[in-house]
């Protein structure tokens, strides 16, 4: 999966390599033009040295001037008649006379460092003139030169990189509103999102595609919450005759007390059936993010998992299975709604029973560990193949050649159940054989130990 990318990282590190490497280009071309400008210029030097020579009485010592010039930039010279010196810079090294240099300017390798030649004569005089200079003398101010360019550009890269973060910053202020307005959106808030304040003409079509997502999401939650409405009427109503069919019968057979008894555990059922399907159809209506809207209260988890198999017992017996409670010294109290959490365990109890073999058994263990109320259940069935783990949960899933019926919801209400109240439901393999599911929930810390 491919990690993302901050889009204001990558304006800002696009638009400063691409003036960095322009800054760059420049920067060679300013050290190319430095260096032919500075060699122009000594040269020029040498050539007005070798003029003053050849044009000043050569019984005249050297000027101060020349040799003020002559030591400022480095220079040596020579004056030469008829292969004679008459005179020579004051820290001459005789080097020129060593060299077979060429007329005009040259180069030559002296002691393994580069130096600067040139060399004139005077018509019909036979004056012969020549100065030298070593290369490094003439580019150690243009090192020095090249030094504070390159600083000076430094900090130009570094105060544009300010610039820029700032500047794009600014400019990407509207996607980050528009962010902050589809951050707002909610079950109860599907208004389509204005879009005066955007200023970016390419952001229209995308606020326009989204405002059009918004409507048909309203129109489909619209149709959602009408067939919810529908289908509790006609689930409510079957239950409500059928109480009060039970409350009949219950007043004409008032005198048989083991038919009263029945009719009691009945009208139980029924009245917790009814719960269920108000708190089923709560569960489809409400908002995960809307939580703390769900009806809670604290409960005592163990007498919660002592009903649930008491109700599934005549199940259990009915495929001769045993059911062990496991339970720590340290019973816990969790804040949640009864009835969601009742169907929560059931569901997964009553899966543990089905797919157990006649004659196996099932395992509940209950566990108060790190701030969280552990219900673990566990089985001697076949168990389920590791890869089909990370699929149990998915709705109308089911586990293929178990020939067990149902819908393949029971799981995936369960899981829902336990995200509305900060839970988690882990699946794994039993050390039994079979499957082990772990519910977890916080711990109630209102209520002391």
């Amino acid at each position: 999966m491919t990690s993302s990318v901050s889009l204001q990282t990558r304006l800002v590190r696009g638009t400063l390599i691409s003036s960095m490497v322009a800054g760059l280009i420049a920067f060679v071309l300013l050290i190319a033009i430095t260096v032919i400008h500075t060699m122009d210029i000594q040269d020029q030097i040498m050539d007005e040295v070798s003029d003053l020579l050849l044009t000043s009485d050569a019984h005249i010592p050297s000027a101060t001037d020349l040799n003020e010039l002559t030591e400022e930039f480095d220079l040596q010279y020579s004056l030469d008649w008829k292969d004679k010196t008459l005179t020579y810079s004051d820290h001459h090294d005789d080097i020129a006379h060593t060299q077979h240099l060429e007329k005009g300017y040259g180069y030559f390798f002296h002691q393994g460092e580069l130096w600067r030649s040139y060399e004139a004569e005077k018509n019909k005089s036979e004056l012969k003139v020549m100065v030298i200079q070593p290369i490094k003398a003439r580019f150690s101010e243009v090192f020095q030169s090249i030094l504070w360019y390159a600083a000076g550009l430094i900090f130009l890269w570094l105060l544009q990189w300010g610039l820029l973060k700032w500047t794009v910053r600014r400019q990407l202020a509207p996607l980050h509103h528009l962010s902050h307005l589809i951050g707002e959106k909610t079950v109860d808030n599907l208004q389509p999102i204005p879009n005066e304040d955007l200023i970016f003409t390419e952001l229209q079509p995308v606020i326009s595609s989204l405002n059009q997502l918004l409507v048909r999401l309203e129109r489909a939650l619209s149709a959602e919450q009408r067939f919810t409405a529908d289908a509790s009427h006609e689930l409510r109503s079957p239950l409500s005759a059928i109480q009060m069919r039970l409350e009949l019968i219950k007043r004409k057979f008032a005198d048989i007390d083991s038919l009263n008894a029945d009719i009691d555990n009945i009208q139980i059922d029924v009245k917790r059936s009814t719960q269920i399907l108000e708190n089923l159809l709560l569960l489809a209506r409400l908002d995960p993010s809307k939580a703390n809207e769900l009806p809670k209260k604290s409960i005592e988890m163990l007498d919660l998992i002592s009903e649930v198999k008491t109700n599934l017992m005549p199940f259990a017996i009915q495929k001769n299975i045993v059911i062990t409670s496991l339970y720590s010294q340290q019973n816990g109290v969790v804040n949640a709604n009864q009835e969601l959490i009742y169907s929560c365990i059931r569901n997964i109890l009553e899966n543990a029973i089905r797919y157990t073999p006649d004659h196996g058994q099932v395992f509940i263990h209950l566990l108060n560990q790190d701030a969280q109320l552990i219900v673990k259940i566990e089985d001697t069935g076949t168990g389920v193949e590791p890869e089909i783990l990370p699929q149990l949960g998915q709705r109308f899933f089911r586990v293929l050649g178990t020939k067990q019926k149902g819908t393949g919801l029971g799981l995936s209400i369960s899981q829902k159940i336990l995200e509305l109240h900060y839970g988690q439901l882990i699946f794994d393999q039993s050390k039994y054989g079979g499957l082990c599911v772990e519910i977890r929930l916080p711990v109630d810390q209102s209520v002391s130990d």
